[in-house]
């Protein structure tokens, strides 16, 4: 198998789970460039991965909008070098792609079936990369998630408690909905869908938890709360900058796995939540 954006949240994730009989490369942007074909073509002819699983991005929403080309050179140049390198070898090709690639023009969750339409050079792409995968490899499977949060780097839920440790004031945009998905979570499901070589060309995953970034912020207060026995404040605002006209408002999928109850869904969601806490106040 081989993996790239090994220093990103999925990538980071499956490095921690990947099962012990698995031989496994782990590359990111320094030892594999994935805009560069030749590079590319040299990796997947040496190593002859029966499966590739694409997780490098560029994922800078809002810097996109500034550096098209560049989201573009990663996100569906790389993508289509990867699709060609591994239909020459025969390889499987799961390529982890974003809610974004819808306009956020709706109130329900997204399912494989709705048609795409990207609303910021981000979701654009990232759906040209599924296109050119789909088209180049045979054995392409793409895996939407959607507001993928972890232990590793920059995402809202660290960033979000790092804050509120230290009690800053914090300001959420409230008109953003999605669905919050545990890296870890998605990790597991990744190498389920190796393992029992589902072949599905589009599918879904991520949480059954459908709610704003201000009542996700408030499910971390709720257990910071829990956890200190201290009183944390967010403030929410309507008010709408540049940073956030570029986002869908609502970019919610529809997991195309078995669905959990909603209790059940929301209880993980706070049990990976107290994870990250725990994490970063090393509990």
């Amino acid at each position: 198998v081989l993996i790239t954006g090994a220093r990103g949240q999925v990538g980071q994730s499956l490095r921690e789970r990947a099962p012990e009989d698995w031989e496994v490369i782990f590359t990111d942007s320094k030892t594999l460039d994935i805009t560069n074909s030749t590079t590319v073509d040299a990796m997947i002819q040496g190593f002859q991965p029966e499966v590739i699983v694409n997780t490098a991005a560029y994922t800078n929403v809002d810097q996109a909008e500034d550096e098209s080309q560049q989201a573009f050179s990663v996100n569906a140049h790389g993508a289509a070098n990867l699709a060609q390198a591994a239909q020459k070898v025969g390889s499987r090709l799961i390529h982890i792609s974003t809610d974004y690639v819808f306009s956020g023009n709706t109130d329900k969750p997204y399912t494989y079936l709705d048609a795409p339409n990207p609303s910021n050079v981000y979701g654009k792409s990232k759906l040209a990369g599924e296109t050119l995968a789909l088209g180049l490899c045979d054995k392409t499977t793409i895996v939407r998630t959607s507001w993928v949060f972890s232990e590793y780097g920059r995402n809202f839920v660290p960033a979000i408690t790092n804050k509120l440790l230290d009690n800053q004031t914090i300001e959420i945009y409230e008109n953003n909905t999605g669905t919050p998905t545990y890296a870890g979570a998605l990790a597991d499901f990744i190498i389920e869908l190796i393992e029992t070589q589902n072949t599905s060309k589009i599918v879904h995953y991520c949480s059954d938890v459908v709610l704003s970034r201000a009542e996700l912020a408030h499910l971390i207060v709720d257990q910071l709360s829990t956890r200190f026995r201290n009183s944390y404040n967010i403030n929410t605002t309507t008010q709408t900058s540049s940073k956030h006209s570029v986002r869908p408002n609502y970019s919610a999928l529809f997991s195309s796995q078995s669905k959990k109850s909603s209790e059940q869904a929301l209880f993980e969601l706070q049990q990976d939540i107290l994870k990250i806490i725990d994490s970063l106040t090393h509990k």
